[in-house]
């Protein structure tokens, strides 16, 4: 049981293991395109990095000083 179990996960552990480095930057829209932060990601492709940008947009919708902040990949 436990080795099927780990045959059947094991190309889930290694996807996690990019070959693409993607830049995330989040900026304030809403003041003058302020520069927030940026976020590398290592990814399989652009479609999981923006993903995983957007999850970096929803920790600062909880704030209201930051109410404006888009997080996009280039």
């Amino acid at each position: 049981m436990r080795k099927s179990l780990l045959i059947a996960f094991t190309p889930f552990l290694f996807s996690s293991c990019g070959d693409e480095t993607y830049t995330c930057k989040c900026t304030d829209k809403g003041d003058n395109n302020r520069a927030i932060s940026d976020y590398e990601i290592k990814a399989d492709d652009k479609s999981q990095a923006e993903f995983e940008c957007k999850q970096k947009n929803l920790t600062f919708s909880g704030n209201p000083e930051y109410k404006n902040v888009q997080c996009e990949v280039e």
